[in-house]
């Protein structure tokens, strides 16, 4: 899709900065202090919706299945799992908003429990959020610092596990 295109839609939500550069589209949102690059060629299509409240939102479409939803007040993304372990109960999307609610609560111990696979099951939830997240371009490197910390201190192995790779 053309990238102008995409920040001609892009500016008519509320609160959104939009740049080009080249092919690449930046979607900073000043209000949530987070922002996305995307390449406007993995983009194939987009189109208008509106928040529960009213608000105007564009979802982006991606080429690969997944997709992003822009809104005044937060970002919302598709959620994939493609590693080994699967969790049925994982959310098909999230915002940066809930990643970052639910991430505390995790980390904190509010989920804890005493079976080791409900607590895997957890510890899996919150890294596909997580690793798609980044996969999107959003800025998460001290949420995944997080999971990987609280990870370490729950004796879950991760050494395998293509999100914390360098950390």
């Amino acid at each position: 899709m053309n990238a102008q295109n995409i920040a001609n839609e892009l500016v008519l939500v509320d609160s959104i900065i939009v740049s080009i550069e080249g092919s690449l589209v930046t979607i900073s949102n000043p209000r949530i202090g987070n922002s996305t690059t995307i390449d406007s060629s993995l983009v194939s299509e987009l189109s208008q919706t509106t928040s529960p409240w009213g608000e105007l939102c564009i979802q982006l479409f991606m080429v690969d299945g997944g997709g992003i939803i822009v809104t005044p007040t937060d970002f919302v993304f598709s959620v994939e799992q493609d590693e080994f372990v699967l969790v049925p109960q994982t959310p098909s999307v999230c915002s940066l908003r809930e990643l970052e609610q639910g991430l505390e609560l995790y980390c904190n111990g509010a989920l804890d429990a005493n079976s080791i696979d409900s607590n895997t099951a957890h510890f899996y939830m919150h890294y596909y959020i997580l690793k798609s997240a980044n996969r999107r371009g959003f800025n998460v490197a001290s949420q995944i610092k997080m999971l990987k910390s609280k990870a370490d201190k729950s004796n879950i192995r991760t050494e395998e596990l293509s999100l914390f790779t360098g950390i």
